[in-house]
């Protein structure tokens, strides 16, 4: 969690400096994504595809977002399978 939060600030300040770089807008969206903001997530995962429309991986997260498929929905769809067993 920790980490994820430095991350976060670190990417803040990338942004502040280079607005229009894709990735560092795709980076954001997985730290967001993975401290559950997802709402934060989504926008940053938009804003990589608004430069890259190609970026297949900003897609999928985008998508699996829209479906409901959060990192920590899916962390705890594997632990109940895990927990069956």
């Amino acid at each position: 969690h920790r980490r994820m939060t430095n991350a976060m600030w670190y990417l803040k300040q990338a942004v502040e400096l280079e607005p229009g770089h894709g990735y560092t807008w795709f980076e954001m969206g997985n730290c967001q994504r993975a401290l559950a903001m997802e709402g934060a997530a989504r926008i940053s995962y938009q804003r990589c595809l608004d430069m890259r429309p190609d970026f297949k991986e900003a897609q999928s997260a985008l998508l699996d977002l829209a479906r409901g498929r959060s990192i920590p929905a899916r962390l705890g769809g594997l632990w109940r399978r895990w927990t069956r067993r």
